[in-house]
């Protein structure tokens, strides 16, 4: 949990300082059944540590462009993609692998 706290939180702020989107704070926590939520505050599941970095990342992302974008939409997309252009590559690995990520 330690490690999973530390490393999650780490990556989530140099991706928050690279895409300048900025939560109100990061909690890592065991989440049942999805990788993380955002209401001003990203909350992670302490799981995640045992994806790969990549994915991590796309996770982090995702969660990073809901505090600009709630909703799933055409221009929810377009900010990840601004971020991670391939992340339709990690969707399909968390698909595969049954992680479901909200």
């Amino acid at each position: 949990m330690q490690k999973a706290e530390k490393y999650l939180a780490s990556r989530t702020k140099t991706l928050s300082k690279k895409s300048n989107l900025k939560p109100s704070g990061i909690s890592v926590k065991s989440l049942k059944g999805r990788c993380g939520s955002t209401k001003g505050i990203i909350t992670l599941n302490s799981n995640l540590i045992k994806t790969p970095k990549k994915v991590i990342d796309y996770i982090l992302i995702h969660e990073l462009c809901h505090l600009k974008v709630k909703e799933y939409s055409r221009m929810f997309w377009n900010l990840v993609a601004k971020y991670d252009k391939d992340y339709s590559k990690k969707e399909k690995w968390l698909l595969d692998n049954h992680v479901k990520i909200s």
